[in-house]
């Protein structure tokens, strides 16, 4: 199945080309926002995306916005998607069914959740023909009703289906504008049609998740599509208060290991870990962030049903396990991307990277840029994760050019200096140093307006983390990327090394402070007892000990801190300072 990542209002402009009228423009009334005006507009940073059954269906061979309304062909099958997670809104827009016309089938799937497919587990305000009106839980998704309106079966492709009828008809004749009004809001689910209520489920699953109009075979129009966000009912409210107060982070670092061809893990070395073991292990340690994996550095990802193939042998579909677990815990939960390696890119793609030694050996092409943001968008829309850290963004390095082209740039790499900086790549010996750093930086930009277009496209809530171990640098210092990352982490631990470049930071940039992960080089004791810290969010990490986790939290506080040495001794104080210990605290007072 292939994603369309295009933005909505991108296609229109196309469609413009070839001439199509341009949508009317409107705004917001008493939280009314009209979404067929210019979705990025409407609601911050809002982007519709297409998803069709058939791979390379561009957005405008399904829908096409002319003469002040949408309308859907109707083939190839798929959906149009708000990518911004609601659960709790109003809808309201026009439809009808066009005269000379089958009159077929058409919805509005809501609260959707897991990858695309058809059709997404989600619950369908139905506007078959005939069925307007209806309601069916897709893929498992739960719903109640009156007995005498509800049924449920079993498919063997799609699970478990709920459907629960209307209690009246109240569509107009095909040519006639019907209005369409979904209430939605706790676990109550409201349809009126034309004015008049039509149907109410109960007991819904209350799940954030995108809303989409179908397309199911049949063409339909729609006009006047509205939305107003209602207070949240899912209980995220506890995610805005971790946001508000000191985060405490930590991971449990998959990326190192044995049995791999380069330093990294090898594929599927850790995937017995226990999703429920894990989360426990954090809880004790009082983080209210968990910071685990969505791809690892040997390019396996930790989620099941993707592009990505998930690393083998995984016994459990470990990152939506633990977000799930994590959340019901109230610990947001981050997953991961190494930008500049992975393993698996590189062997697969001689070509575009120099070689795949556990060093910076990837240029950012377009292809890597493409492959990267599927990556992006399907693990934030199948985990459900609350966002992601992204390492080690920075361009090749000599070395690696040595290592793996005998100091040759890449074909590939020459083209994307052509295209970045507008003239030919001169040669390895005359390449000046100005034009290297200018080419690296506009590499970089290029990188991350992709990283972020991907991300916040799919859920412009989601948390972007960057970690960095040279914040100084010249490729990335005054950059977009530092203005516009949501986290930007120092892995040094120097409150120093960040008050360099705080003046290069956005305005809500959360700055983060890495205290434990590198031994010795860290003494978090120190800087934890300064005051002055409190102002950042703290992170640590540790690689896994054979059990897939570090020492048991108790352990770290069975004995004082000073009787642990290096790595171990830090997580000691940080399990301190999470849980509002005394520095002097064991279990044995």
């Amino acid at each position: 199945m292939k994603r369309n990542s295009i933005r909505f209002m991108t296609s229109l402009l196309m469609f413009l080309a070839v001439g199509v009228v341009s949508p009317v423009q409107g705004g917001s009334d008493n939280g009314w926002n009209d979404l067929l005006v210019c979705p990025t507009n409407a609601i911050g940073t809002v982007a519709w995306r297409n998803f069709s059954e058939e791979p390379g269906t561009a957005l405008g061979d399904v829908w096409v916005f002319t003469n002040n309304m949408l309308v859907c062909r109707g083939k190839p099958r798929g959906y149009l998607v708000l990518a911004e997670k609601l659960s709790d809104f109003e809808l309201s827009f026009e439809w009808k069914r066009p005269e000379g016309k089958k009159p077929g089938k058409a919805g509005v799937l809501m609260r959707m959740s897991g990858p695309d497919r058809i059709w997404p587990k989600s619950l369908e305000a139905q506007l078959n023909a005939g069925q307007a009106g209806d309601f069916w839980g897709l893929g498992g998704f739960e719903l109640d009703g009156p007995a005498e309106r509800k049924s449920v079966v079993e498919n063997p492709q799609q699970g478990r289906l709920t459907n629960l009828k209307r209690t009246s008809d109240h569509e107009k004749p095909v040519g006639e504008w019907n209005i369409y009004e979904i209430i939605a809001h706790g676990a109550e689910v409201t349809l009126r049609i034309n004015g008049i209520e039509v149907n109410r489920a109960t007991k819904c699953d209350q799940v954030a998740g995108p809303l989409c109009l179908t397309a199911e075979g049949d063409e339909i129009h729609f006009r006047n599509v509205r939305l107003r966000k209602l207070a949240d009912q899912t209980g995220d409210t506890w995610k805005k208060e971790i946001l508000n107060k000191q985060i405490k982070a930590f991971c449990i670092d998959f990326n190192w290991g044995p049995k791999g061809v380069n330093g990294f893990a090898g594929p599927g070395h850790w995937g017995d870990a226990d999703p429920a073991a894990h989360v426990a292990w954090y809880e004790k340690l009082g983080a209210n962030v968990i910071q685990t994996f969505a791809v690892s550095c040997n390019g396996y990802a930790w989620f099941k049903g993707g592009k990505i193939p998930e690393q083998p042998g995984m016994k459990h579909d470990f990152l939506p396990e633990v977000v799930k677990l994590g959340h019901a815990k109230k610990m947001m939960v981050m997953g991961y991307f190494c930008i500049a390696a992975n393993t698996r890119w590189g062997q697969n793609h001689p070509d575009l990277s120099y070689g795949f030694k556990s060093e910076y050996h990837i240029p950012f092409t377009d292809e890597y840029l493409d492959y990267l943001a599927m990556s992006i968008e399907e693990a934030l829309r199948i985990s459900g994760m609350d966002g992601f850290m992204i390492d080690w963004v920075w361009n090749p390095t000599d070395a690696a050019r040595k290592s793996g082209n005998g100091g040759k740039w890449l074909g590939a790499e020459k083209g994307l200096f052509k295209k970045l900086m507008g003239k030919e790549f001169p040669g390895e010996e005359q390449l000046s140093k100005e034009d290297k750093l200018a080419y690296e930086r506009r590499a970089i930009d290029r990188c991350w307006a992709k990283i972020r277009d991907a991300a916040k496209k799919t859920n412009p809530d989601c948390v972007i983390w960057l970690s960095c171990n040279k914040v100084s640098d010249p490729t990335s210092i005054d950059s977009n990327l530092y203005k516009q990352v949501d986290w930007l982490m120092d892995e040094s631990g120097n409150p120093a090394a960040m008050k360099g470049i705080a003046g290069m930071l956005g305005e809500k940039t959360k700055q983060v402070l890495c205290l434990v992960g590198w031994g010795d080089k860290h003494d978090a004791r120190k800087v934890l007892s300064d005051p002055a810290t409190k102002v950042y969010a703290i992170y640590g990490f540790s690689r896994p000990g054979e059990n897939s986790l570090p020492l048991p939290v108790e352990t770290y506080f069975s004995k004082p801190i000073d009787e642990f040495n290096g790595n171990d001794k830090n997580i000691a104080v940080l399990a301190r300072f999470f849980n509002g210990k005394a520095w002097d605290y064991t279990s044995q007072k």
